[in-house]
């Protein structure tokens, strides 16, 4: 199977952008990037084949998604981190 890569990259953009606006949201239960994720459960969802083509991911694709999830999240959880110190610095 053809594994988009760029759509991968992009779906995981997504679900940054998706957990940092419910993190904002819910300051008192801030999530890491891995369960928000559920442990990649996530892009499972993108194998339905009711979705449009353009969201819609093989199996492959799957993986390599947990694989992007996997590498990015230490980085996304110490953005996240540094973000809220801001905010309660700025609060203060």
């Amino acid at each position: 199977m053809k594994v988009d890569k760029k759509k991968c990259l992009m779906l995981v953009i997504e679900q940054i952008e998706n957990m940092l606006y419910n993190n904002k949201e819910n300051k008192e239960d801030i999530e890491s990037f891995v369960d928000w994720c559920e442990g990649g459960v996530v892009f499972y969802m993108h194998r339905d084949i009711e979705l449009k083509e353009e969201i819609k991911i093989n199996e492959e694709e799957e993986k390599y998604c947990v694989k992007l999830m996997n590498r990015i999240a230490p980085s996304v959880d110490n953005l996240t981190n540094e973000l809220y110190k801001i905010y309660d610095d700025i609060e203060k």
